[in-house]
């Protein structure tokens, strides 16, 4: 699995470091992509760059997800507000948000920027 990697601020929000996910985002691969996650935000937060104030994450490329990709918003959730910075995941696929919801999690994943629009039957 590759990690995942910075990719350019949000043209909505150029302040946001944007942090794509992998394709597939299960129990076999979570921990190192949440560490190479985790790491690149920290990189990120103490480097001498223009201070971010928000995270995106990008779930556009994911299509293999079990709940392990929750647990993996969510401590990413927990890094950025532990920064003070906004959070926010675009692309969510619908599979996962009903997940969420299953799981009492879904209104903790803001998806205020967007999810696909529902697949043409």
């Amino acid at each position: 699995m590759t990690a995942p990697t910075e990719s350019a601020p949000s043209a909505a929000n150029p302040h946001a470091l944007s942090l794509p996910l992998p394709q597939q985002l299960t129990h076999e691969n979570v921990g190192v992509a949440l560490q190479s996650s985790l790491d690149r935000i920290q990189s990120v937060a103490t480097s001498a760059a223009p201070r971010h104030t928000a995270l995106q994450v990008d779930a556009s490329a994911l299509e293999r997800f079990d709940s392990s990709a929750l647990a993996l918003l969510l401590a990413l959730r927990r890094k950025a507000h532990a920064l003070q910075w906004k959070f926010a995941v675009i692309c969510l696929p619908q599979g996962l948000q009903a997940l969420a919801h299953v799981y009492g999690v879904g209104s903790l994943l803001d998806t205020e920027n967007g999810t696909p629009p529902p697949a043409a039957a």
